[in-house]
Parts: structure tokens; sequence; C-alpha cells
């Protein structure tokens, strides 16, 4: 994958998640940040945007919004 790549991952059939879940999306944030690249997680399960929300992770994780999907 060429440097500075999208990488967008769609959660459309994870109906739970937790904070574990959190902590893997991080990581992985942490290896694309390494290898230049760019990660977009879409259709996140409610519970995973609001932890991600509370812990004040959105930008960092490169939430979707309606205006990047």
């Amino acid at each position: 994958m060429p440097q500075g790549a999208t990488v967008v991952i769609d959660f459309t059939n994870v109906t739970r998640s937790d904070s574990a879940g959190l902590a893997l999306l991080i990581e992985w944030q942490k290896i694309a940040n390494k290898r230049g690249k760019q990660i977009i997680f879409r259709n996140l399960p409610d519970q995973m945007t609001a932890l991600a929300r509370a812990a004040g992770l959105s930008d960092l994780l490169a939430l979707a919004t309606p205006n990047n999907c």
C-alpha cells in the first residue's frame, strides 16, 4: 500500500463492543500512523462510539461522520 494511503474499516456487522475493542482500534491507529497511513472507522456500534467520545478519542480514531462516509 502506498505511503499516505487511507484504510477504511467498516463495522456494519459488529453489534456489540467494549473497551477492549476500543483499545484494539487505538492500537490499529498507532500502527497506521507509524506506516504513514490513515484509518477511517465507519459504522461503529453506538456503544463504541460513545466510549470513544467520552474518552476524547473521536479525532484520534478518525470516526466517520456523514460528511466523510
